[in-house]
């Protein structure tokens, strides 16, 4: 299950993951964001699972790639930064920074700490 604050004047979305989460979780991520942005905006996700544990096959991150094009296609940058803090979902989450990589206007980074996440968000 997830949660989500948005603060539209900070272009900040949070998103706390509440228990485990699997491939329909992260998909249902990507459309609440397809269902708060306009058009040319720029937009900061801090997502927080640590202590959760994501539950998705390697092969599945391929199923975002439609909902992360498309929200691409109407927004001028989006970054997110995912908080982890267990191995499987770090290693999870790492291959999805490295699947999706160059993808020009959207970056993703994996963080341990939310000091350098919102650091890295531009944030702090």
């Amino acid at each position: 299950m997830l949660k989500f604050n948005y603060y539209k004047k900070a272009d900040l979305l949070e998103t706390h993951l509440l228990g485990a989460a699997d491939i329909y979780d992260i998909i249902s991520h990507y459309h609440y964001i397809e269902s708060i942005i306009s058009e040319h905006e720029e937009l900061n996700v801090l997502i927080d699972c640590r202590g959760f544990k994501i539950n998705v096959h390697p092969n599945d991150l391929d199923l975002i790639l439609p909902k992360l094009s498309n929200i691409i296609g109407h927004i001028k940058y989006f970054k997110e930064a995912i908080l982890v803090d267990l191995p499987q979902s770090t290693v999870i989450a790492t291959m999805f920074q490295d699947k999706y990589l160059d993808l020009g206007k959207y970056k993703f980074r994996v963080f341990s700490t939310e000091d350098a996440a919102r650091i890295w968000l531009g944030l702090a």
